[in-house]
């Protein structure tokens, strides 16, 4: 069956193929009953229809979604035949149930298409879930050896008396139940994807924000050379918020 702007048979007259073909787009046949004089198929006489032997014929659109899919072709061979109704709507039933057909195959296509995306969709979240498992105890067992040993070392050097050692170790152990509590809502996607991430509005001061800040951005602006100017008023204040967020 042809795509649009096929020619339905050989022909060298392309021309008059596509004067056929815009008699069956505005019409709902070809009924031609001399075929080798009809202007509509003329140009097969040669090529086409004198070699086979064909008189008449009765061309049906095979129409789907707006468009000429095929043509139910019916040739005569044999004294020129003149095409009855009754041949005109056989033809036409024919061509419909061909159209139905098609469509339905497309539909199935379509259906089948949508399950293998469905599939892929419930591998793939199958396979971000076991990532996010691995990926939880990876990101977490380290993190919590660090923020473990950041508390051993607060309470050595506060029994040894190395007083000079204790804000850094502070800002270790800060940092990392910061970034602890970050990741366990990172990694916790069901509940972002499910729209019920919430936060935990609660009033805090703004300068040991501030200062929290400032300790985990100031080894990576030394580290790089710059400098970080903080300027905070004496007394900032509080905000009602989600502080971790």
């Amino acid at each position: 069956m042809p795509e649009d702007g096929d020619h339905l048979y050989k022909s060298t007259d392309a021309g008059k193929t596509w004067t056929q073909l815009a008699a069956l787009d505005s019409g709902l046949f070809i009924d031609a009953h001399e075929a080798a004089t009809d202007p509509r198929t003329d140009c097969f006489q040669a090529t086409y229809f004198a070699p086979l032997g064909i008189t008449s014929l009765l061309d049906a659109p095979i129409v789907s979604r707006g468009r000429i899919r095929g043509v139910v072709c019916n040739e005569h061979v044999g004294p020129a035949r003149r095409w009855r109704p009754e041949d005109a709507n056989l033809a036409a039933t024919l061509a419909s149930l061909v159209s139905v057909a098609l469509e339905t195959n497309e539909r199935r296509r379509a259906e089948e298409a949508l399950a293998r995306a469905r599939d892929e969709a419930l591998t793939a979240s199958r396979v971000k879930g076991q990532f996010l498992a691995n990926m939880s105890h990876e990101l977490r067992t380290p993190l919590n050896a660090i923020i473990g040993y950041s508390e051993l070392l607060q309470e050595q050097a506060a029994t040894q008396g190395s007083s000079e050692s204790l804000p850094d170790l502070a800002k270790i152990h800060s940092a990392g139940k910061h970034l602890l509590a970050l990741i366990n809502d990172i990694l916790d996607l069901s509940k972002i994807e499910a729209g019920k991430m919430e936060l935990a509005a609660a009033p805090f001061d703004v300068a040991p924000l501030v200062e929290d800040v400032v300790a985990t951005l100031g080894p990576l602006v030394e580290r790089n050379g710059n400098t970080l100017a903080v300027s905070v008023p004496p007394a900032p204040g509080s905000l009602c918020q989600d502080r971790l967020r």
